[in-house]
C-alpha cells in the first residue's frame, strides 16, 4: 500500500476525481454532502494545504503531519503482521 503523492499540480484533479472541492473558507468538503473531509489520524478538518495524501484504494484522506504518517505507517505494519 502506497500513499497517492499530492502536488500543486494534481491536487485539483485529484478532488474532483474524488467528488470533493475547497469551499469558500478553504476546506474540503464533499461535493454532495458539504460535509468537510476529516484525518483518518488526526480527525482534523482538511484543507488545500494540510492534505497530505490519499490512502490506495480507498478515499482516506490524511493530513500532512508526522502524526497522521505515524498513524498511517503503524496501522499498515498491524495489517501485515
Amino acid at each position: 500500500m502506497e500513499l497517492l503523492e499530492i502536488t500543486d499540480s494534481n491536487i485539483d484533479i485529484l478532488l474532483e476525481e474524488f467528488g470533493k472541492e475547497i469551499d469558500e473558507s478553504g476546506f474540503i468538503v464533499d461535493k454532495a454532502t458539504k460535509e468537510h473531509v476529516k484525518c483518518r489520524y488526526t480527525n482534523k478538518d482538511l484543507k488545500r494545504d494540510t492534505l497530505g495524501g490519499i490512502l490506495p484504494g480507498s478515499e482516506i484522506f490524511i493530513e500532512n503531519s508526522d502524526v497522521a504518517f505515524a498513524g498511517y505507517v503503524m496501522e499498515f505494519l498491524s495489517n501485515n503482521d
